[in-house]
């Protein structure tokens, strides 16, 4: 999540605010994978909308969508338009060359999803 959370940033996370409040684009989650490991990831794509990525250009239900968080310097590699399923959210790392996300095993399931709006709190 370079550069908002940066390697080796100690970080505090809400439980409740996911189930209070939900899920909003752009949140930072907190993800439980199958294997153990929880992954820290912004959630770009919302159950049941449309997204793509066209020319570094995020759209959403075929409207563009501005990434205000990401530097002039990201660049995120296009790809063909998906449909979020109903229970599901697209997850993408802010360091878009090195993230292992969404882009690669798909939309995750919202039930894996433990907690939202991650606090960084520097070392």
């Amino acid at each position: 999540m370079n550069p908002a959370v940066k390697e080796g940033t100690i970080g505090l996370s809400n439980i409740a605010f996911r189930h209070v409040f939900g899920l909003n684009r752009f949140d930072i989650v907190l993800i439980q994978r199958e294997n153990g490991d929880i992954w820290v990831k912004r959630v770009i794509g919302l159950p049941n909308e449309t997204l793509s990525i066209k020319d570094n250009v995020l759209y959403i239900d075929h409207k563009p969508c501005p990434q205000t968080f990401l530097s002039d310097t990201v660049e995120t590699e296009d790809f063909e338009e998906i449909q979020i399923g109903e229970n599901e959210v697209f997850v993408m790392g802010d360091n878009r060359e090195y993230s292992y996300d969404s882009r690669n095993i798909g939309a995750v399931s919202l039930s894996d999803i433990i907690s939202k709006d991650l606090y960084a709190v520097l070392p």
